[in-house]
């Protein structure tokens, strides 16, 4: 098990170039060097991507917002209730966690969905204890979903906010 941060640094240098509202850029952790892995070792590998990447943003933080995904199982109805912290690493979807950057102007823009979300606690990574870090878990579906019946995606989802932002 091991995070390739030479594989991390060329892609966040690639996503910094090609972020815009409408292209947000992602990678999974499963694509940066580290072989099969636990679900308890993906959170690990979630955190020291994260961290990497909130460390190399550099003044790109008020134009991009890294924000960390950590898929859970997805659900037939909304249930506002979050996983508890013991239930977490069981919850967690087939989908490996992945890094995002999302340009800052997408929130300027209509994106209809069916959605809640709740501040979340996640003591299991030290990431999240960070100031400039807020953590949510959040169950939504996208308009389509809504309109066909389809399941809700949930998510435990960290978003990078600096102190110019707030």
């Amino acid at each position: 098990m091991g995070l390739s941060k030479a594989r991390l640094q060329t892609w966040l240098d690639a996503a910094l170039r090609h972020v815009a509202p409408q292209a947000p850029q992602h990678i999974h952790i499963d694509q940066l060097g580290a072989s099969e892995t636990s679900r308890e070792d993906s959170l690990l590998l979630a955190n020291e991507a994260y961290t990497f990447v909130l460390e190399h943003l550099g003044d790109r933080t008020t134009e991009a917002k890294a924000v960390l995904f950590l898929p859970l199982q997805d659900m037939e109805t909304l249930d506002p209730r979050p996983p508890s912290r013991e239930r977490l690493v069981e919850e967690l979807g087939r989908e490996p966690p992945s890094v995002y950057l999302v340009s800052r102007e997408v929130e300027k823009s209509l994106y209809i969905r069916e959605e809640y979300r709740v501040p979340y606690e996640l003591s299991l990574l030290p990431v999240a204890s960070r100031p400039d870090v807020f953590t949510w878990y959040r169950i939504h579906r996208d308009e389509e979903a809504y309109r066909q019946g389809w399941e809700y995606s949930r998510h435990v989802m960290l978003e990078h906010y600096p102190a110019t932002l707030r």
